[in-house]
């Protein structure tokens, strides 16, 4: 459910404060799973990449997710959420 509602917030903000296309990939690196969300808009500055980190700060480090942005290569700007690889059982 947390996951649906971050999901959901951060594609709204890219459509909102960004620009398409909107590009959401998963991957697997370094032995965790990785959730990226791109937009193609201005970017942001990176002075407010703190700020605008704030309303996640609820997620649990127990858990291992890390999430973090950057500006993209040319233009845009990229969310990434990565959790650690669950063992199936």
């Amino acid at each position: 459910m947390e996951l649906d509602r971050i999901l959901s917030n951060l594609v709204e903000n890219a459509f909102t404060y960004g620009a398409p296309p909107l590009c959401i990939a998963t991957s697997r690196h370094d032995g965790r799973d990785r959730l990226s969300v791109r937009d193609h808009g201005k970017g942001m500055p990176e002075a407010h990449f703190a700020r605008a980190l704030r309303p996640f700060v609820r997620i649990d480090p127990a858990r291992g997710g890390d999430l973090s942005m950057h500006n993209a290569d040319g233009s845009g700007l990229v969310v990434v959420l990565d959790f650690p690889l669950r063992a199936r059982a």
